[in-house]
């Protein structure tokens, strides 16, 4: 097996990379920036053997989420209190990573480089958790309030890849667990017409209900209005 790590990765970046698998808890906001960096980077990375050419992405998609997704998924809906639960759920899947690329025979100490391999599915597992556990929150919060919505079917692959989470009043929804979504698609006219977002400040969590701002007349950010606690 061959893996052939971009350029453009850096020492700094895999150096943050080991700090986030350690779970060192002295993150800052330029460590984080630099890891979302190395993730962006690393999407794209080859891993060549005797069979097939493919991304580190693919490995991800193929021996992480799809093997385990619905079945996490499923847990997590009959759950009777999402906050507290989702770690231990997510993290009994976690634990099946990496035997599972070991099996696929896609780590090993002959290939130094696959520890970057397993770092990534792990990122991305953890990522995939939080961002369901929340989603599934907020499903819960809008089917207790007196709010006529739809949302689409989370055990199903197709979609959750759909373009819109949800739909209130005929607007299309999205739910991020953080803003940085607002940087990947910088470039990009963003697609839904508002979203449902967390912020960390100071130890506080706020979760937001942000409308596009150039909509006439809705210009604002509001802490949760239509969301029970």
């Amino acid at each position: 097996m061959k893996i052939i790590l971009p350029s453009t990765l850096t020492k700094k970046h895999q150096d943050a990379l080991q700090k986030y698998l350690r779970g060192n808890p002295q993150y800052g906001t330029s460590i984080w920036e630099t890891v979302y960096e190395a993730i962006d980077i690393l999407s794209q990375t080859q891993v060549i053997t005797e069979q097939t050419t493919r991304t580190f992405r693919q490995i991800y998609t193929e021996y992480v989420e799809r093997p385990f997704a619905e079945p996490y998924i499923e847990q997590l809906l009959a759950s009777d209190n999402v906050t507290k639960e989702n770690l231990h759920i997510a993290a009994v899947f976690a634990r099946k990573i990496i035997p599972s690329l070991q099996q696929a025979n896609l780590l090993g100490k002959a290939w130094p480089q696959s520890l970057l391999l397993s770092t990534y599915c792990v990122y991305w597992w953890q990522s995939f958790c939080k961002g369901y556990a929340f989603e599934v929150e907020i499903m819960h919060d809008l089917s207790a309030s007196d709010i006529d919505f739809h949302m689409h079917d989370v055990r199903n692959r197709v979609e959750r890849l759909s373009p819109a989470d949800l739909t209130v009043l005929g607007l299309w929804g999205d739910i991020k667990t953080s803003i940085y979504f607002l940087r990947q698609q910088s470039n990009k006219e963003l697609r839904s017409d508002f979203y449902i977002t967390r912020l960390y400040e100071k130890g506080h969590e706020r979760t937001l209900v942000v409308f596009r701002s150039h909509w006439p007349g809705i210009q604002s950010v509001g802490k949760r209005p239509f969301l029970a606690k």
